[in-house]
């Protein structure tokens, strides 16, 4: 996930709402990406969109050959999931769950001691 975000440049919204079948990941075919739909929060709740706001949100990106084998074997471990990156137990990834879950240890005090 964080190689597809940096590499491509995605925002969170875009990376938790990438499904498969916007990917074009075929060898002897150029490695796409379809930006299409995205994951938006308002008012406490999640929800799916299929179409950005804007154009510009509404994008295909060509990804490097090394980005291609690291997303074909992660979709090759999740064979049932409609999302490229899905939430542990089904479904798109919350912002609110991830970054409790996986995001940085909580600071203690004004310094950077753990």
């Amino acid at each position: 996930m964080i190689y597809t975000a940096s590499y491509l440049g995605l925002r969170w919204h875009e990376i938790a709402g990438l499904r498969r079948r916007y990917l074009q990941l075929d060898y002897g075919r150029p490695a796409l990406l379809r930006v299409i739909s995205t994951i938006e929060r308002s008012g406490g709740r999640c929800r799916v969109v299929d179409l950005g706001k804007t154009k510009a949100a509404r994008r295909t990106l060509s990804m490097p050959e090394f980005l291609r084998d690291i997303l074909v074997a992660h979709l090759q471990s999740h064979p049932d999931a409609e999302w490229v990156f899905p939430a542990p137990k089904g479904g798109f990834l919350r912002y609110d769950n991830f970054r409790t879950e996986c995001g940085p240890p909580r600071w203690r005090g004004r310094g950077l001691r753990l």
